[in-house]
């Protein structure tokens, strides 16, 4: 952070332990909530992608390349605080990494949402090698409400 920060201990639940009644917190670092907290948080993400051998697109900033010696062994793409990503077992060794750092919510292969789309893999029937994926926006679009324009403000 950028800034010093100080904030009460939580009310809730169990004392901190070693923290007395009364007392104040040196924040360290942002804290879920605050206005920054989303940007500090994917910063740390991408300065961890970059460390661990990814490199960011010059084409879109919120997606990181992974290769090995030249080989492309995946693809992340970074929404606030979602990953979407594909690759090699390399890749997936690279996501448990990350996941050891930030803590996934939940992982998900297959089929599954991401940002508001259903996505979901089919393996074609003449090889496990390959398949097709397909997205949806069914959820969204069935959530949607059709309103009337009046004619006087078409």
């Amino acid at each position: 952070m950028s800034r010093e920060m100080w904030a009460k201990p939580p009310r809730l639940g169990p004392p901190l332990p070693g923290v007395p009644p009364g007392s104040l917190l040196l924040l360290k670092k942002s804290v879920f909530g605050l206005n920054d907290a989303p940007r500090l948080w994917w910063e740390r993400l991408r300065n961890f992608l970059i460390a661990n051998g990814c490199r960011q697109s010059i084409a879109d900033p919120a997606l990181f390349i992974y290769e090995i010696r030249g080989r492309l062994e995946g693809l992340i793409a970074t929404h606030v605080d979602d990953l979407l990503s594909c690759g090699s077992p390399a890749m997936t060794r690279l996501l448990d990494r990350v996941d050891r750092e930030f803590g996934f919510g939940s992982r998900e292969w297959e089929d599954f949402s991401h940002c508001g789309k259903r996505i979901r893999k089919d393996m074609d029937r003449l090889s496990r090698a390959h398949g097709s994926i397909f997205v949806s926006m069914e959820t969204y679009t069935d959530n949607m409400e059709v309103r009337s324009v009046p004619r006087s403000r078409r």
